[in-house]
C-alpha cells in the first residue's frame, strides 16, 4: 500500500503494520548519501536499480558489501563495493555506506529504544 511521501507499507492479515519502506528522498537517507561522488575500485557486483535507496538495500543483501555507488544519469547502475578505496567527483552519482548511521539509542526502563526521525 502506498503511503504519504512515497512510502510503501505492508500489513499482515490482522492489519498490523509489518514493514515500512521509504523512498530515497527521506531526509535521513539523503543526508547519509554523498552526491556527485563515485567510489572507485573494489567492485563486487553491478546491476541496475531504480534508486540509490534500492542500491543500498542491495548492498545490505551482500555480506562483503560495505559501500555502494549509484549512477542516476540514465543507466541507474548500482555498483556494490567491498571498500571505500578512492573517490572522484561525478555528477549524477550518489554513494554511501552499507548502513546509514541511526539516531541515538536511549535506555528507558531497561529497554533499548531507538529514536528515528521521519521526513
Amino acid at each position: 500500500e502506498k503511503g504519504s511521501g512515497g512510502s510503501v507499507r505492508s500489513f499482515d492479515e490482522s492489519g498490523i503494520l509489518v514493514a515500512l519502506d521509504t523512498t530515497w528522498s527521506d531526509a535521513g537517507l539523503r543526508a547519509c548519501f554523498e552526491e556527485s561522488v563515485e567510489l572507485l575500485g573494489d567492485d563486487l557486483l553491478a546491476n541496475a536499480t531504480i534508486s540509490a535507496a534500492e542500491c543500498q538495500r542491495a548492498c545490505q543483501a551482500v555480506i562483503a558489501c560495505q559501500f555502494f555507488s549509484w549512477d542516476a544519469t540514465g543507466s541507474n547502475l548500482c555498483r556494490l563495493k567491498a571498500a571505500d578505496v578512492g573517490r572522484r567527483t561525478r555528477h549524477g552519482c550518489l554513494s554511501g555506506p552499507r548502513q546509514c548511521p541511526t539516531a541515538p539509542v536511549w535506555d528507558f526502563d531497561d529497554k533499548d529504544v531507538e529514536v528515528a526521525r521521519f521526513a
